[in-house]
């Protein structure tokens, strides 16, 4: 049998969630390039979180114990790719056809996660996932149109969810290899906006945002990167893979609700029974899932971090 994840973990991962949803409305109200953009949210996110960072590194390295920091190199680039692909893709085909494409990061997980970690997605996780995805087809399916005007933005925004699955499967695979979170996240973030900066410096691209710009930079290092991009590494650390993913595509829920208030957008009426298939299934994979992937009880309580 299997414990359920504790509560703690539970609450930091509807943060992580609520905090990434606020991404795509932050970036819709900003006019920066999308590179650029992506560089100085990853740099300020750095800035944010290095004197943690410092103080886990101190510790551990009083203590003697090894901290493999490059192992954030690759996880830092793959986010990199992501983030630029994303943006490319999601321009070259409807909005509809960018959506569905990008919630598919949990089908391609399983087979990422069994390659790096041999984490096999159970019975309960695979029916809890198809029931997230048949929200999202009902969100958008009736609007998805596939053709040859529109194969080459689909394509890239396949490969840009494939970017995503991989940089999910490698901090489930990586993070626990590195004592502290901070000592994980940090770095990546300075090689994911190093890798932003390389993009730009080979498609010329503006290398500082507008002045009028830097209040959507530090707000989307801040929300959806320091503490979401954040508690997601968090999570796939103490978590299983699979139950990190599912409940990351309900993003849309509250993004939906926050576009009503922020720019007076009303949902579709798909919206709603979306929202509910959305939410049926993701807790349905977090009701007896357990923590850090053990398929045994852990006893009272969290494991320990």
């Amino acid at each position: 049998m299997s414990s359920p994840l504790c509560a703690r973990h539970l609450v930091l991962l509807t943060v992580a969630v609520l905090c990434l949803s606020s991404a795509v409305l932050l970036i819709q109200l900003s006019t920066a390039p999308p590179a650029t953009l992506s560089a100085w949210r990853l740099f300020l996110a750095g800035v944010v979180l290095f004197p943690l960072a410092w103080r886990e590194w101190a510790r551990h390295r009083a203590a003697g114990t090894r901290i493999p920091l490059d192992l954030t190199l690759l996880p830092g680039c793959v986010l990199a790719v992501h983030l630029i692909t994303w943006v490319i893709g999601a321009r070259q085909t409807p909005t509809a056809n960018a959506s569905l494409i990008a919630n598919m990061a949990p089908v391609a997980l399983p087979g990422l996660l069994y390659l790096l970690v041999k984490e096999r997605v159970s019975r309960r996780e695979w029916i809890g996932t198809g029931i997230v995805l048949l929200g999202l087809v009902v969100l958008v399916g009736g609007d998805v149109h596939l053709s040859a005007a529109t194969a080459r933005g689909d394509l890239i925004c396949f490969a840009s969810m494939l970017f995503l699955a991989f940089y999910f499967a490698l901090a489930r695979q990586r993070s626990p290899q590195i004592p502290g979170f901070a000592l994980y996240i940090t770095p990546l973030y300075f090689t994911a906006g190093a890798a932003c900066v390389a993009y730009l410096g080979i498609t010329g691209g503006p290398l500082l945002p507008e002045p009028s710009q830097w209040k959507w930079v530090v707000a989307l290092a801040l929300v959806p990167t320091v503490v979401g991009h954040g508690l997601l590494n968090y999570a796939m650390k103490h978590l299983r893979g699979q139950v990190v993913a599912v409940a990351s595509q309900t993003q849309f829920i509250f993004a939906g609700t926050a576009a009503y208030f922020v720019f007076g957008t009303v949902p579709a009426i798909t919206f709603y029974p979306a929202c509910v298939l959305a939410l049926w299934g993701a807790v349905f994979v977090l009701r007896k899932s357990p923590d850090a992937g053990e398929e045994k009880p852990h006893g009272r309580g969290c494991p320990a971090d």
